[in-house]
């Protein structure tokens, strides 16, 4: 096993736009919090060669996962590439254009960075893991709002608008595990909850958002420990920031009224930094609530969908197995929250974390109510992101499908004699 932790905070602000909002906002005027590639190497077990898992703090991986398996000289699907999302770093997926120009040279220089890191890690032939988990659902809000309380459709709409829903459906779990060498010492954190990173007090400013407040707590007293962050299903949910002062313009009076006198505003430094503090400390708490530690004994399994429709890029999953009480489950999309009981099923008898927004992302994967519904994560971000063709490609049967021949190969980790379909 191998870990690493590197910075990639741009150099040159002016040759980087921010990802994240369809304003295309100017260069960054600043550096808020740093961004970071902390990684995780995987070695033995059934992999033939090493795997890697980078967290990085950026809206999604994009082109940065070839480039780094490039200068690796690995196997492309060798190197995971899971952001953060947060919508404070520089823009890396040359696809999505109207999310934030991507500077070529910012994506070559962050992979050079993360290659080098990773070059110059010891790796270490045996290695332990501890999880533990901490209920979090009151920091967290669902941000899509019924019009009116009701499923009124309005034009273009749709039934429903982005506002906090306080009882709309969230992950309520913060999961946490750590990575120990054989005489107990920690080697790396990885954490996971699901919430958009949005809050940054200073919209035109770099920043890590909270995954780098948490990141800065939990790693204390080793101010260089690797900590991995894992995005969860995150499409419908956010820091739990409401106000109940509408913004004074015509639109925002409508949509203040429409969304029954509920609105998101933007976190005063106080504010931001006091919620960070809640989640930080929740963190901390999850840490302390790991239970024993168990060997580490890595599995990679990676299912593609087969789609009828027209798609620029596939949907994904990955399993990427720490442990056998242990595992990430990757998508390439922003998964909702609704779906978060889904993961779990995949290994009952283990703790899987949800990674999503992973590599190349297709956008949105909405459930089929979604769709109808309209709002921001159905039909309407759908121009934002590559060509997906969701009247052809049913997302809930997609996401069972591909969720079930997951669960297969699970069970064959398992049970190695069970045949896979």
């Amino acid at each position: 096993m191998l870990v690493a932790t590197v910075d990639i905070t741009p150099t040159d602000l002016e040759s980087v736009r921010t990802a994240g909002y369809s304003d295309q906002l100017p260069s960054p005027h600043g550096v808020d919090q740093p961004l970071e590639a902390n990684v995780l190497g995987l070695s033995g077990g059934s992999l033939d060669e090493p795997v890697y898992v980078v967290s990085i703090d950026s809206l999604y991986g994009g082109s940065l996962g070839a480039e780094i398996a490039r200068l690796l000289g690995c196997p492309r699907d060798n190197v995971l590439v899971l952001a953060s999302h947060t919508h404070f770093a520089p823009a890396s997926d040359p696809g999505l254009p109207r999310l934030g120009r991507t500077s070529g040279e910012y994506v070559r220089s962050a992979a050079a960075r993360i290659a080098e890191a990773v070059a110059s890690a010891p790796w270490h032939e045996r290695a332990r893991a501890r999880v533990g988990t901490f209920e979090v659902s009151h920091l967290f809000v669902n941000r899509r709002r019924p019009i009116l309380g009701i499923g009124l459709r309005l034009g273009g709409l749709g039934t429903v608008v982005t506002a906090p829903q306080p009882t709309g459906t969230v992950d309520p779990t913060l999961r946490l595990f750590e990575l120990l060498d054989e005489d107990g010492v920690v080697l790396a954190i990885g954490w996971g909850v699901s919430c958009h990173p949005v809050c940054s007090p200073d919209r035109q400013a770099i920043s890590s958002d909270f995954p780098g407040v948490v990141r800065h707590q939990l790693r204390q007293p080793s101010v260089a420990l690797p900590v991995l962050f894992f995005q969860g299903c995150s499409g419908d949910v956010r820091p739990a920031s409401m106000s109940r002062r509408p913004p004074f313009t015509p639109r925002g009076l409508l949509r203040y009224l429409l969304a029954g006198l509920r609105t998101f505003t933007p976190q005063t430094r106080i504010s931001f930094e006091s919620w960070c503090s809640a989640l930080a400390a929740a963190a901390v708490d999850a840490k302390g609530a790991c239970g024993d530690a168990v060997e580490v004994h890595p599995r990679l399994r990676r299912v593609t969908g087969e789609t009828a429709g027209q798609w620029q890029r596939k949907p994904q999953l990955g399993l990427v197995s720490i442990a056998d009480e242990i595992a990430l489950l990757t998508v390439n999309a922003e998964v909702v929250s609704s779906r978060v009981a889904d993961f779990s099923r995949v290994r009952p008898s283990s703790v899987i974390i949800p990674a999503t927004c992973a590599d190349e992302v297709i956008g949105y994967w909405p459930t089929s109510a979604m769709l109808k519904e309209g709002g921001y994560e159905g039909r309407r971000s759908r121009p934002f992101f590559p060509p997906v063709d969701w009247e052809q490609d049913d997302p809930d049967a997609l996401w069972r499908t591909m969720l079930a021949r997951t669960l297969e190969h699970a069970q064959q980790d398992v049970d190695p004699a069970r045949p896979a379909s």
